[in-house]
């Protein structure tokens, strides 16, 4: 419980939450433009949203 109560405390933890349920929910053009809006710039030019989105969905 401890664990669940850090993740839902902190915004760090609320992002994460989010972009799981959405890769849990399957819905991929959702989860993209989530990671297009949530990343700072700096690190979507070192791996862009389609690069990041690619990693979720690989087999």
């Amino acid at each position: 419980m401890h664990d669940k109560l850090a993740l839902t405390t902190n915004p760090a933890g609320m992002r994460l939450i989010a972009q799981l349920t959405l890769y849990n929910a399957g819905k991929w053009e959702r989860l993209d433009r989530y990671l297009a809006d949530s990343y700072a710039e700096p690190l979507l030019v070192a791996a862009n949203v389609k690069d990041r989105l690619q990693v979720f969905t690989a087999d």
